[in-house]
Formats: structure tokens, C-alpha cells, sequence
């Protein structure tokens, strides 16, 4: 997982051109009065990538349980509210069984491994706006939990085709980037 902030000079170290792009780009609209829905980025094929404007209230527990993906990765962001998420990175091999194990959706490019899955111990962080958090494929989360009690947030999750992330930079999608600090970008 990343944590950053868009304007942030080391995005332009850690992502492509073309995702720094996507960034400007969707960072550049009026999300606030944006509708929930599914919008398209201007000059990218919509398979490639894709962005999600979501409002909902957070949940105390969630009834799916953690997520991943295999195409795309998420980059999401809060414009109002707070919540917290869970997350772990998997090693190749928990990634290889899970991808066996989990009822993996390919038109939704989703899994979900459950909550008692025993291979799956989430670390909890809170997502607050003016940040931006990147969750790749092996990155297994779990989204929308209430802080204390649930409470109302609207995000957007650009989903990017992972390839796309290191078509012209060295970012390995494996590679777990965190910092705690909210006024610093994250570094690898």
C-alpha cells in the first residue's frame, strides 16, 4: 500500500506519466458534485482505467469480509468523512492460494476472502481526505468500516490496469510503501 497526496513531487517518482496523468486528470473535476456512478478518463481506454464516485455509510463490521484484485489496482480517496480500512500484503505464495481459494469475479475483478479467513491478518488505518491510498492487487483490504459508529462518506477509487503503473517507472506492484505522517508523501 501507498499513502500520498495528490501534488505531492514524489508521485512523479513512484507512478507513470500517464498515472500522473490520470491523477491531474480526475483531481481536475468537480467530484464534490459529482453523482455516484462510474465516469471514464479523457484520452484512456476504458479498460485500462476507469474512475468510481461512491457516497455510502461506513458499517461496523463488514459482511464480505478483506478484497483483492488481479487487474486492476485501486487508488482511492475520501472527499468527505472519515473511515477506517484494513490491509495486509500477500506473499507471492498466500497470493497463489488465495487466487485458488477465493471466488474470484473476473467482470467485477473482485475477491473476497472472507472474515475468518486465518491466512488474512489486517493491519487498521484510517482514511481521512487530502490523501490518497493505493491498494495493488496484493494488497488485500477491507473498505467502509465506521471509526466508532457508522457515519456517512463520499469517495472516489480510480482504478487503474496495474501494468499501467510500471510501463514507464521502476514501482513494483509488490512493494508495501507506507508513512504515517499526514503532512509527508509516502517514499519507497
Amino acid at each position: 500500500m501507498i499513502i500520498s497526496k495528490f501534488g505531492c513531487s514524489d508521485n512523479q517518482a513512484l507512478f507513470s506519466p500517464l498515472v500522473n496523468d490520470i491523477f491531474d486528470y480526475v483531481t481536475s473535476l468537480d467530484l464534490m458534485n459529482l453523482a455516484s456512478g462510474k465516469y471514464e478518463i479523457k484520452h484512456i481506454e476504458s479498460d485500462e482505467a476507469f474512475f468510481l464516485v461512491q457516497e455510502y455509510e461506513t458499517v461496523e463490521e463488514s459482511q464480505f469480509g478483506a478484497e483483492f484484485h488481479q487487474t486492476y489496482t485501486d487508488v482511492q480517496f475520501l472527499l468527505y468523512g472519515e473511515e477506517k480500512f484494513g490491509w495486509t500484503v500477500a506473499s507471492d505464495e498466500e497470493y497463489r492460494v488465495l487466487s485458488r481459494t477465493c471466488n474470484y469475479d473476473q467482470a467485477k475483478d473482485i475477491a473476497f476472502v472472507g472474515n475468518e479467513n486465518p491466512m488474512v491478518e489486517l493491519q487498521e488505518n484510517i482514511m481521512k481526505p487530502g490523501a490518497f491510498y493505493v491498494f495493488t492487487p496484493r494488497t488485500i483490504h477491507m473498505p467502509s468500516l465506521a471509526l466508532s459508529k457508522p457515519s456517512k462518506v463520499k469517495k472516489v477509487v480510480i482504478k487503474i490496469e496495474t501494468s499501467l503503473l510500471s510501463d514507464s517507472c521502476n514501482f513494483k506492484p509488490m512493494q508495501t510503501v507506507i508513512n504515517e505522517s499526514p503532512n509527508l508523501c509516502a517514499v519507497g
